[in-house]
């Protein structure tokens, strides 16, 4: 993220890239928070205050929603010099 904003306060980024980059930003800041809480509830869980429950998950959604999680953030890192073919495969999970 840091990253991010030093390039955005130069003054020759284009509007495109200043949104594609705000994007990046903002999906890196939910990413860092759904991780903060994720310790504060293994926390929970140690001090007996959360408990788990069993219930059945459409599996597929969840693979879906990760893959789209993770597709963005590998097509923001993959160098498309490296891809010999759309879409990136890196970008693949």
């Amino acid at each position: 993220m840091l990253g991010f904003t030093s390039i955005l306060l130069q003054r020759d980024v284009t509007d495109e890239q200043r949104r594609e980059y705000l994007a990046i930003i903002e999906a890196q800041a939910r990413w860092l928070g759904a991780l903060v809480n994720d310790f504060l509830d293994v926390q929970h869980l140690e001090e007996g205050k959360l408990s788990i429950a069993k219930e059945l998950v459409d599996i597929g959604s969840v693979v879906r929603e990760q893959s789209e999680l993770f597709a963005g953030r590998a097509r923001s890192t993959c160098s498309t010099s490296r891809c010999r073919r759309r879409p990136c495969p890196c970008a693949v999970i």
